[in-house]
C-alpha cells in the first residue's frame, strides 16, 4: 500500500482484498469532532482500488467473518452491503425519506448549557447501532432503546434476542457476548443494576427462547466457543481479583478454573468488599464500592480515602484500592450523577453524600478523611477542596486544574480539549466565549484562596492528555497563597504519573501512602515543597 494514514483494515473478500479507511480530514469539525476518513477496498493481485464508503464520519462498521460483506450504522440505521456492490441494503431504521431534520435532532440533542438538560431525552425506538454478524453472516446483531435485536439480513425479519431499558432499575445491563459458529445461539453477559448478581442468559433463535445459563456474584467476560459449540472458555473474576481462565461445555456445564492467572496471590489476604447504597445531597440514589482492610474490625471507625471519577458499581481488581486497604485504610469509590452546565457540584454532592453514610454506619473517622482521583478523577479532586474543608489529604494525579488554559493547549491534535469541554466529559455545555462563567467555575485555579485541604500533585512530564504544565499552574497559586501542596512530576512518566518504570511506579505509591499516613494517622508538619523523579 501507498503511504496514507492508515485506520482500520480487515481482510475480505477470501483474502483476494484488503479494505482499509483512508484518513481524508480536511477541515477540523468542531460540532462532530474526530477526523473523517474513506473506507476503500483494494485488490492484493492488482493493487485496484474502489471506494466503499464515501466518508466514515459517524458510522460505526462491522465485517462478516467471510469478508464478503459489511455492515454499518448511521444516524439510527443499519445498512448491509455485499461485495462487489456497493450499494448498501436498509435493514433497520426509519428510512431517510421518512425520518424528521437530522439538523434539528442534533441541535436538540447538544442541549446547549441548559440547567437540566444534562441527562437528555431516551433516544427513539427506531434509531438502531449496529453490533456485530453471525459467523454464517446471515444475520445481524443490532441494539436499540428497547433492546438487541437479530435481523435476517436476505429478509430484513427482526426478532428481539434481549430487552434492555438503561432508565429501569429492574431491568439487568446487557452485553453481547458471543454468537455460535452456526448462527444458531446469541450469549449475552447479563449484570443486575442493583446488586453484584451477574450472569451469561443464551437466546435460541429456533426456539425463540433464552436460558439463563449462569448467575452468582462473579464476574463473566471473553466467552469463546467452539466451532461445535460442545465447549466454551471464559473469563470468571470473583469480586476483587483479577480474572482467571474457565472452561466448561456449551451449556457453561462443569464450569471449573483451566488457568490461575495470578497464583502468587494465594497466599495474600484481601479485606472484603461490599456494594452500598446512599443518597446524594438530592436525595438521589447512588453506590459505592467499599475496600475494607483484611482485618477489618465492625464497629470501629478507620480513616477512609475516596477514589473519585464518574460512576462505580462493580466490585473489579483495583490496585490502589487494595494497596490502600492494605496498610489499614477503609477505601471508597462512590457514584455521582451529572448535570451539563454544572458537572463542579456533582462530586460535591455525591461523594459528601456517601462519606455522611460511612460515618453514619460508625465505618469512617469523620476527621480522617482523605480523597484522591486520576485525569477526571484528579480534575475532580481540585474542584472538591475547593467546596469543602471535610478532607484532611488529597491527591491530585494527572487531573486538569485550569480549564480555559486546557481549553486551546495540548499536545495532541485536534479537536480534543475543545469537544470534551463542550459537550463530551468535562460536560460545560457550552463554548468558552457562549458561557465563559462556567469555564471560571470549573476551574479550581480560580478559588485555590478556598483550599485548606494539603494537596499532594502528581504529574508525568511526558503526559499529552492532560500536560504537566496545567497542574503546575495549582502548584504555585498554592505556593504563592501559603498553602500545604507538594507536587511531583516524574520525568519519564505518562498520564498517571510514575507509571512508565517499576521505580516510579513504587515510588508513586510509596508517597501515595507516606501522604495519607502523615495526615490520617499522625500530627502533620506543614511544608511546601517540589519533585522532579
Amino acid at each position: 500500500m501507498p503511504e496514507t494514514q492508515l485506520g482500520t483494515y480487515e481482510l475480505v473478500g477470501g483474502g483476494a482484498s484488503v479494505a482499509y479507511v483512508d484518513d481524508q480530514t480536511k477541515k477540523t469539525d468542531y460540532e462532530v469532532g474526530g477526523n473523517d476518513g474513506k473506507l476503500i477496498e483494494r485488490n492484493v493481485a492488482t493493487g485496484q482500488t474502489h471506494t466503499l464508503l464515501s466518508s466514515t464520519r459517524g458510522t460505526q462498521t462491522v465485517w462478516s467473518e467471510d469478508g464478503d460483506r459489511f455492515a454499518y450504522s448511521r444516524d439510527g440505521r443499519v445498512y448491509v452491503v455485499t461485495l462487489p456492490d456497493t450499494a448498501g441494503k436498509l435493514i433497520a431504521g426509519t428510512p431517510p425519506s421518512a425520518a424528521p431534520s437530522t439538523d434539528s435532532a442534533a441541535a436538540s440533542a447538544r442541549g446547549r448549557g441548559g440547567r437540566g438538560g444534562g441527562r437528555g431525552g431516551a433516544a427513539s425506538a427506531d434509531r438502531y447501532s449496529v453490533s456485530r454478524f453471525s459467523p454464517r453472516g446471515d444475520a445481524v446483531l443490532v441494539s436499540n432503546r428497547e433492546g438487541y435485536w437479530v435481523v435476517d439480513v436476505a429478509t430484513g425479519a427482526r426478532e428481539l434476542a434481549m430487552a434492555t431499558n438503561d432508565s429501569n432499575s429492574a431491568v439487568p445491563r446487557v452485553t453481547v457476548a458471543a454468537w455460535s459458529d452456526d448462527g444458531s445461539k446469541v450469549y449475552f453477559n447479563i449484570a443486575s443494576k442493583t446488586q453484584w448478581e451477574r450472569g451469561i442468559t443464551r437466546y435460541d433463535r429456533a426456539t425463540k427462547q433464552r436460558a439463563e445459563l449462569v448467575k452468582d456474584g462473579r464476574s463473566y467476560g471473553n466467552l469463546r466457543l467452539s466451532k461445535d459449540g460442545s465447549t466454551a472458555f471464559l473469563t470468571v473474576t470473583q469480586g476483587n481479583r483479577p480474572g482467571d481462565i474457565f472452561t466448561a461445555d456449551g451449556n457453561l456445564n462443569g464450569l471449573h478454573r483451566f488457568i490461575e492467572s495470578n497464583p502468587q496471590l494465594a497466599s495474600k489476604t484481601f479485606g472484603p468488599t461490599e456494594l452500598m447504597r446512599y443518597l446524594d445531597a438530592d436525595g438521589h440514589s447512588q453506590y459505592a464500592v467499599v475496600h475494607y482492610p483484611a482485618n477489618y474490625e465492625k464497629g470501629k471507625a478507620y480513616p477512609t480515602v475516596f477514589i473519585v471519577y464518574e460512576d462505580f458499581f462493580d466490585d473489579t481488581f483495583d490496585v490502589a484500592a487494595n494497596i490502600l486497604a492494605a496498610q489499614g485504610y477503609v477505601v471508597v469509590k462512590p457514584s455521582v450523577s451529572f448535570e451539563t452546565g454544572y458537572p463542579g457540584e456533582a462530586w460535591l454532592k455525591g461523594v459528601t453524600g456517601a462519606a455522611n453514610k460511612l460515618i453514619e454506619r460508625g465505618i469512617s473517622d469523620s476527621t480522617k478523611l482523605g480523597v484522591q482521583g486520576t485525569s477526571y478523577g484528579g480534575y475532580a479532586v481540585n474542584l472538591l477542596v475547593t467546596q469543602t474543608h471535610r478532607f484532611a489529604a488529597a491527591i491530585n494525579i494527572s487531573g486538569k486544574v485550569d480549564l480555559i488554559s486546557f481549553y486551546t493547549d495540548s499536545p495532541r491534535l485536534g479537536v480534543r480539549n475543545i469537544t470534551a469541554a463542550e459537550r463530551q466529559q468535562d460536560r460545560i455545555g457550552a463554548t468558552l466565549w457562549a458561557q465563559p462563567q462556567k469555564y471560571v467555575q470549573h476551574s479550581a485555579i480560580m478559588f485555590a484562596d478556598r483550599i485548606t485541604t494539603p494537596l499532594l500533585l502528581i504529574t508525568g512530564a511526558q503526559d499529552s492528555n492532560v500536560p504537566a504544565d496545567n497542574t503546575r499552574e495549582m502548584y504555585y497559586a498554592l505556593r504563592r497563597l501559603g498553602k500545604e501542596v507538594v507536587w511531583v512530576n516524574y520525568m519519564n512518566g505518562g498520564h498517571g504519573g510514575g507509571v512508565q518504570s517499576t521505580d516510579d511506579f513504587l515510588d508513586e505509591y510509596r508517597r501515595m501512602l507516606e501522604w495519607y499516613d502523615s495526615k490520617l494517622k499522625k500530627a502533620t508538619t506543614t511544608k511546601t515543597a517540589t519533585t522532579n523523579q
